[in-house]
């Protein structure tokens, strides 16, 4: 049996209680990719997880395997493992500082794999967004414009052209609700739309279609929000039709797509960051904030004041 640290005291009703020292980052381990063609990622085994946006694809894990398909991915644990999911959700990491829609991601990451997380790991997630939640008040609530959504929106502000998604995944869910008091018809072109019939909840005015018709889509503002490739969108989509093309893939610059009216993800917020030296100051301090967090998660004590399971759960 391996023997925990522990504090033991007996309650006013005479039940023992236990308080575990542990350090609840020893078996936090992520594998990261830069870029965004990863949200398919079919993982092997359990105890693995993957978290996969526009630009980057996460996998958390618990188990002791290392799979060969996880090989070019970097590898992190405990304390960095933790610090770096925690930039990621606070909007450290991404192109807009600060932006919201990744922690929006994150959240329901959790909530669809809640239940197969282990004890430790709920409690890992758990801590990572009431840190976030800390971060993000206190740092960078007032950075301005936030979202990806709330920039579509201003830039389409005298467009009367319909909004023609590729995508319908987390980033156009985002999107979606700041076009809700806009006049413009919104079209959404994915793989499986009976799949995505939820959009509806969010906006009435969507219409989803297969992602084959969108040859057939002869005007409109496109708006690239699904990690498909130059070469795929040469093959199947007539940019000529279209007055604007708003490209937010992970991997626009190094995947750009020829096009007269064409605004990579860096061209899309490249006024606003130019603008945004207080957001990098800020972003300075949150850093420093985050390393205040991991320091306090190097020992973590949980009370269990039914701890014989728990004794047994870590032997």
């Amino acid at each position: 049996m391996n023997h925990l640290p522990c504090d033991v005291s007996v309650t006013q009703k005479g039940q023992l209680s236990f308080i575990f020292h542990l350090d609840m980052l020893t078996t936090l381990k992520i594998y990261h990719k830069q870029g965004g063609n990863h949200q398919g990622l079919e993982l092997s085994s359990e105890g693995l997880w993957h978290f996969g946006t526009c630009m980057r694809s996460v996998v958390i894990a618990e188990s002791n395997s290392s799979p060969v398909y996880l090989e070019d991915y970097e590898l992190m644990t405990g304390e960095k493992a933790y610090g770096f999911l925690l930039e990621i959700i606070c909007g450290l990491r991404s192109k807009l500082i600060g932006e919201t829609e990744i922690l929006g991601q994150f959240k329901e990451f959790c909530r669809i794999n809640k239940k197969t997380f282990s004890r430790n790991l709920n409690d890992i997630v758990n801590a990572l967004l009431k840190d976030s939640k800390s971060i993000r008040t206190e740092f960078l609530q007032n950075l301005g414009c936030q979202s990806y959504g709330s920039l579509l929106r201003k830039n389409l502000s005298d467009s009367d052209e319909n909004l023609v998604f590729i995508g319908a995944g987390l980033l156009v869910k985002d999107i979606l609700p700041w076009m809700n008091k806009s006049h413009l018809d919104l079209e959404v072109y994915t793989r499986d739309p009976k799949k995505h019939l939820d959009l509806r909840e969010i906006s009435e005015k969507v219409k989803l279609k297969k992602i084959e018709d969108i040859s057939k889509k002869e005007s409109g503002v496109l708006v690239i929000a699904a990690p498909v490739s130059k070469e795929w969108i040469d093959e199947n989509v007539s940019l000529e039709n279209f007055s604007m093309v708003y490209d937010l893939r992970g991997q626009s610059d190094q995947d750009s797509i020829e096009y007269h009216n064409y605004l990579s993800l860096n061209d899309f917020i490249g006024d606003i960051e130019r603008n945004q030296i207080e957001a990098h100051r800020t972003k300075s301090n949150a850093l420093k904030a985050i390393s205040e967090k991991i320091s306090e998660k190097s020992l973590f004590e949980k009370p269990r004041p039914f701890g014989w399971e728990d004794l047994w759960a870590y032997s």
